[in-house]
């Protein structure tokens, strides 16, 4: 997903992270205030990656398991 749809539309307009993930926790989308909110600077390339990959340790480790519980996986 790239932002020339309708989330990339969604989070244009709004000031809050705005992000969508694949089933295997990797990042299809993210907002500006997302990546800030992540700890990257604005334009900076998450698509693809994992939370853990950009921001290592155990909080990243914990949102990845709770979002893997959430999916059943």
């Amino acid at each position: 997903m790239n932002d020339d749809g309708d989330i990339g539309a969604l989070g244009a307009q709004v000031q809050d992270p705005v992000f969508c993930k694949d089933l295997d926790n990797r990042f299809l989308y993210a907002n500006d205030a997302a990546r800030r909110a992540f700890g990257m600077a604005d334009g900076a390339s998450i698509l693809g990656r994992k939370l853990s990959e950009i921001r290592p340790g155990a909080v990243a480790n914990s949102l990845e398991r709770h979002d893997q519980a959430v999916l059943g996986n």
